[in-house]
């Protein structure tokens, strides 16, 4: 089932720099099968990586995951906090509408 408007009005997204930029709450899970952007879960955009927790690889994976899907260079965004959670915050150069608007676009299906 793919996801309406409205559960992307669910993402933890901030405006940022008078709404230039935005910061996303992402929730990622190390390890997995595949390395994708597997849809919302808690307000939160779920990131599945192949890579281990280990050394920040699995970071660096979920950026890039999350550059390509976005369409946006991975070295534009930056990891704000939670490199040894699986709770994070990233910065992004896109306003909040311009955001929701390429995740849609992407047709990231919901996992609530």
């Amino acid at each position: 089932m793919q996801p309406t408007p409205d559960e992307y009005a669910k993402l933890n997204i901030q405006s940022v720099e008078q709404g230039c930029a935005s910061v996303i709450g992402l929730r990622a899970q190390p390890g997995a099968k595949t390395s994708a952007v597997a849809g919302v879960w808690n307000g939160l955009l779920k990131i599945c990586v192949r890579a281990a927790a280990r050394d920040g690889a699995a970071n660096e994976e979920l950026l890039a995951v999350l550059a390509r899907t976005l369409g946006q260079p991975a070295s534009r965004l930056i990891l704000l906090t939670g490199a040894r959670s699986r709770q994070k915050r990233v910065r992004l150069p896109l306003s909040p509408q311009e955001l929701r608007a390429r995740l849609e676009r992407a047709r990231v299906p919901d996992k609530s």
